[in-house]
């Protein structure tokens, strides 16, 4: 049986926000492999240091700054055809668990 529309909407923003979830991840380790290099020295392994992309807007890197812009815009896309087509967090979390 082929899937609706709807249901490849939904798909489409899951794997949009899996994206932005890697994304997030690599800005993360590239900001501390680089700039932060310093900042990430004074932890140990297994130390927790919450960290968010509003936490290197003013990195001076390039590439960071690319990045970043990527995932602004992939954000707001995201949310924006989540909120046009009227899909809640819940369609996305039960599509999320579905083997499609």
């Amino acid at each position: 049986m082929s899937k609706t529309y709807r249901e490849n909407l939904i798909k489409a923003i899951v794997d949009l926000n899996d994206f932005i979830e890697k994304l997030d991840f690599n800005i993360v380790n590239l900001g501390m492999s680089g700039e932060f290099a310093e900042v990430d020295a004074l932890f140990e392994i297994g130390d927790e240091l919450r960290l968010e992309i509003a936490d290197f807007e003013k990195a001076d890197d390039q590439n960071v700054q690319y990045l970043i812009r990527i995932f602004n815009l992939v954000t707001e896309v995201s949310r924006s055809i989540q909120n046009i087509n009227n899909i809640s967090n819940e369609e996305l979390e039960e599509s999320d668990e579905l083997p499609f």
